[in-house]
């Protein structure tokens, strides 16, 4: 997935809008209320059999000398797209290598270095960003067309006549996102409301893997960025609150709360605080997904939230050895947590050498899971961790 990391000139935290409450039917006058702290105190055990029916690893194959290590990752119901050193890669979903998607040139049909990718599952189409342009392919790698683009961070083609585009909002940007249609021209936004001048400061952060935007039952939701703690519910150029994430202590201060810039790079840049970053989040009927990194402190560990819709109760999620995240008692091997969640499927995504690292000592790995890791060494390709939707018992 996004394990790249992203250099930010500036650093700008995003608070929260809307009114505040829970309730315990998911609609669309609904706002939950996500109390950070309170999750992070209560600590559970949670199962992958409790939401998943069946799981497997599956390693990209490729062919002979091509080595294939992931950046950023889309999936439809038949295939997964990956981009690798600017390229991007066509793959079954059993993880066999069908074709290149374009490629880097010059030409028609060609891109400068592969940004992002995007699936149009409707239309059969699969999006690259590379700047300046989109270019579109066919899922049979037939090359559709192009339309110049400025640079923005992320991109969600919802449709040929909108577009959903997201940067990290340095303190003078008026968006946080823009609604485009196909002339690029601007239908609406969500703004910007923390403006401030940043006075040339430059501060180097790295961002680990985020993706700012979600579907869930065929609604669109963007997350947006670090401590923007707000879920938005998009429809067409509008947006309305889906969720409210409480950071409590674990907020990053923001310019606007410290006095401006000057204090802000004095008193919190420069020292190590014991803050969260909100970075990515998924859903599904049942429960909202959110993946905490720490900003600065590594001992503060990387946890992962569960938030039950139906009771607006929220927990970190947990193995029976306390590693972060939910457990795996289909195949007993490391703690999985979903990166991305389609109508049938949870996916994640792992490297070989991480993969072997979490599972050297395991005794009591299932015997089809044993027979994977045995076949696989540090330099396989990236590896694709696949559950099928639906309790076991249902």
């Amino acid at each position: 997935m996004r394990n790249t990391i992203f250099f930010i000139s500036l650093l700008l935290l995003i608070g929260s809008c809307g009114n505040r409450k829970t309730t315990n039917q998911e609609d669309k006058s609904s706002i939950y209320n996500i109390v950070l702290s309170d999750a992070l105190k209560s600590k559970q055990q949670f199962k992958l059999s409790d939401i998943a029916e069946s799981f497997e690893y599956v390693e990209l194959k490729t062919p002979p000398g091509m080595v294939i290590m992931a950046v950023h990752i889309a999936v439809s119901k038949e295939y997964i797209f990956v981009t690798c050193k600017g390229e991007v890669y066509q793959f079954s979903m059993s993880g066999d290598f069908i074709r290149p998607v374009g490629r880097i040139g010059r030409g028609p049909g060609e891109y400068l270095s592969a940004m992002d990718v995007v699936v149009d599952e409707k239309n059969r189409r699969v999006s690259i960003m590379s700047y300046p342009a989109i270019y579109h392919y066919s899922f049979d790698g037939s090359f559709l067309g192009s339309v110049e683009m400025s640079t923005y961070d992320d991109l969600l083609i919802v449709s040929d006549s909108l577009i959903y585009a997201s940067s990290v909002p340095f303190g003078y940007q008026t968006y946080k996102l823009l609604s485009l249609d196909s002339n690029k021209d601007t239908l609406g936004g969500i703004p910007n409301h923390n403006l401030f001048n940043t006075n040339g400061y430059t501060v180097m952060l790295s961002q680990q893997f985020r993706e700012p935007f979600y579907k869930h039952n065929n609604q669109v939701y963007f997350k947006g960025y670090q401590d923007n703690d707000t879920i938005w519910r998009m429809d067409g150029s509008d947006y309305a609150t889906h969720a409210v994430i409480d950071m409590g202590r674990y907020k990053y201060p923001e310019p606007t709360d410290v006095g401006g810039m000057e204090n802000w790079h004095r008193d919190f840049i420069a020292k190590t605080g014991d803050f969260y970053q909100v970075n990515k989040a998924q859903e599904d009927d049942d429960y909202i997904y959110l993946t905490c990194e720490p900003y600065y402190n590594p001992k503060m560990g990387s946890p992962r939230v569960m938030f039950d819709k139906a009771t607006g109760v929220g927990f970190s999620a947990v193995t029976a050895s306390g590693e972060a995240g939910i457990e795996d008692d289909m195949l007993r091997g490391p703690a999985f947590w979903p990166e991305i969640i389609t109508e049938d499927r949870y996916i994640s995504v792992v490297e070989a050498y991480k993969l072997l690292e979490a599972t050297e000592d395991a005794t009591d790995l299932a015997p089809e899971f044993k027979t994977f890791i045995d076949g696989i060494n540090e330099n396989t390709n990236t590896i694709v961790a696949i559950a099928k939707r639906g309790k076991i018992n249902q």
